[in-house]
């Protein structure tokens, strides 16, 4: 009995491993698109990479399916497993607003996303999503 749940929770941990290569690759991108000023692309894939960063925690506890895509709501859920995920909740916020207003213009109220975030908007939407990725890493590596 020990070692079968021994191996669920390897397993567990595994998946949010890769769950977490995924969010890293996707920060990797995030940050090519910065550097070429897309700062409403840079938004949006920090916004999913933080999501498959909540998710990857929220997978290494045993959760068996995780859905949503609200980085809030995730933080909330990895909240519960892990109270400091409550603090971290505050610091990733805003990355919510990239997931709609970055890719659709009638999100707006005139323009285009391209034309409405700038600078400040992907360098803040780089540090939210780093240190939801930080603090995930972090934890996962304590799990081993």
């Amino acid at each position: 009995m020990k070692k079968r749940q021994a191996n669920a929770q390897e397993q567990a941990l595994e998946e949010g491993r890769r769950w977490l290569r995924q969010a890293e690759e996707d920060l990797e991108t995030a940050t090519l698109l910065f550097d070429k000023e897309r700062f409403d692309w840079t938004g949006f894939v920090c916004q999913q990479a933080a999501v498959k960063a909540a998710k990857a925690f929220l997978y290494a506890q045993g959760r068996e399916k995780v859905t949503g895509e609200s980085v809030v709501s995730l933080c909330e859920s990895a909240a519960e497993e892990d109270p400091g995920f409550a603090e971290l909740t505050e610091v990733v916020k805003n990355l919510d607003q990239f997931h709609f207003t970055a890719r659709f213009p009638d999100a707006l109220p005139d323009g285009i996303p391209a034309e409405f975030f700038d600078r400040r908007d992907g360098e803040g939407a780089l540090e939210m999503a780093r240190a939801l990725f930080g603090a995930v890493k972090g934890r996962l590596e304590r799990s081993l």
